[in-house]
């Protein structure tokens, strides 16, 4: 039970969000999530299942640490990715520093805006 919770704790980490968002997509109380690792116990599977979802993982992966070869590693980068890297490279530091303050903050208004299923809410205009 603990390298479960373990492998969610280091997802949890290396997403760089916490456990009260995980309550929060899985529409229940942060003292439950919390519960889970103070009484080292697994959820019960369907809950299970939708945490593998929100970390973005395979259920399998996060009870038995065995990795979907198939799926393409956390530290491949997307072509996305290598050019905005290569894009950035230029910047001047203080430049740098606006972008990354830009990205978490569209990072933040994701997460406002994405309802229980992790799913975006569409907000229409009258």
């Amino acid at each position: 039970m603990k390298d479960f919770l373990k492998r969610v704790l280091e997802e949890l980490d290396f997403l760089n969000t916490s456990k009260a968002d995980l309550a929060r997509f899985l529409n229940v109380r942060k003292s439950t999530v919390y519960s889970w690792f103070e009484r080292d116990t697994i959820p019960a599977a369907d809950t299970a299942l939708k945490i593998a979802d929100f970390l973005n993982v395979s259920l399998e992966y996060l009870v038995t640490g065995k990795k979907d070869e198939s799926k393409k590693s956390k530290t491949e980068l997307s072509d996305f990715e290598k050019n905005l890297l290569k894009e950035s490279a230029g910047l001047l530091p203080e430049d740098k520093v606006e972008l990354m303050s830009y990205i978490e903050m569209k990072k933040n208004l994701y997460r406002a805006l994405r309802g229980d299923n992790g799913k975006i809410a569409i907000v229409k205009d009258c």
